[in-house]
């Protein structure tokens, strides 16, 4: 991830990967995994880091990376990270949040679990969807 840096000077990034972990633990299978955002620098100023989460102005941004199928006990994992998520959310209930992601479940399918319950949460918590194309 510090490789960002070299390329995108113009940039702030800030994310994380657990690919350090990955390959600490032997051969990599499958594809590399982690979660970054650019700011501009223009707008570094403004912005002050709190736990992995980035604040600009009066917007929270949480970076969300749940983990994909297949992961034992996916469905816990997926609960505990976003009750910590919403922790987070609160401590900042005056700012605007935007969580976006990597949520590793076709929302729309409400035979996943996972994907259930990131849809209770969404109604639970009064938040709502956007589902824009990425551009790359």
């Amino acid at each position: 991830m510090h490789k960002f840096n070299d390329h995108y000077g113009s940039y702030f990034t800030f994310g994380s990967t657990a690919m350090s972990t990955q390959v600490e633990a032997g051969i990599l299978r499958g594809r590399p995994f982690g979660l970054m955002s650019l700011i501009k620098n223009d707008l570094r100023s403004l912005i002050q880091t709190i736990h992995n989460d980035e604040r600009i102005s009066d917007v929270v941004l949480i970076n969300v990376y749940l983990p994909c199928v297949g992961t034992c006990n996916r469905l816990l994992i997926c609960q505990d990270i976003l009750e910590e998520l919403w922790c987070w959310r609160e401590r900042y209930i005056d700012c605007d949040c935007i969580i976006d992601g990597d949520f590793n479940a076709d929302i729309n399918n409400s035979v996943d679990d996972v994907a259930a319950y990131v849809n209770s949460f969404i109604s639970a918590h009064g938040l709502s969807r956007y589902c824009g194309q990425p551009t790359y």
